[in-house]
């Protein structure tokens, strides 16, 4: 599988639709065609939301909780999740490039045709995740290999 080269704004399908948003997520929002550009979000209780065809640019989330969110065609650039709660959320034909996640409970999602590019990802939890067709780099899976040797079952010895 290839993964497709990271795209900027103005490459978007729904660029045009894009309207800067102005305003607090709520829990069980909808958000569509919205585009939160240097947005800081602070404990947000934003849970059971739906994002859909929008973009995230410079965006920081801190400590919030998006619990059973939706993500659909949405595009992140330089957005930080730093302690987040994004567990048992669903992503879906999303790219996030140059991201930092960290702290982040990612925990029982789905990802499905979700690219990140350039991301950071430190102390995040994705256990019991579905990714489908995950493709790291060679250094990326050098780092992993201890964990997932112990999460198959392989005792590695040296000689």
């Amino acid at each position: 599988m290839r993964v497709p080269a990271p795209r900027d704004l103005p490459a978007l399908p729904y660029a045009h639709r894009l309207e800067p948003f102005a305003g607090e997520i709520e829990r069980e929002g909808a958000y569509e065609w919205l585009h939160f550009d240097g947005s800081v979000f602070e404990d947000v209780q934003g849970g059971s939301s739906q994002f859909s065809e929008s973009a995230f640019s410079s965006a920081a989330f801190h400590r919030g909780r998006y619990r059973r969110s939706r993500f659909d065609d949405v595009w992140m650039h330089t957005v930080r999740m730093v302690g987040t709660d994004l567990a048992e959320t669903t992503w879906l034909d999303s790219e996030c490039t140059a991201g930092v996640f960290a702290g982040t409970e990612i925990h029982v999602s789905e990802m499905h045709r979700t690219v990140f590019h350039q991301c950071k990802f430190d102390s995040v939890n994705l256990r019991g995740s579905t990714l489908k067709g995950a493709t790291i780099s060679p250094v990326q899976l050098l780092d992993l290999a201890p964990a997932l040797a112990r999460h198959v079952g392989l005792t590695v010895k040296g000689t």
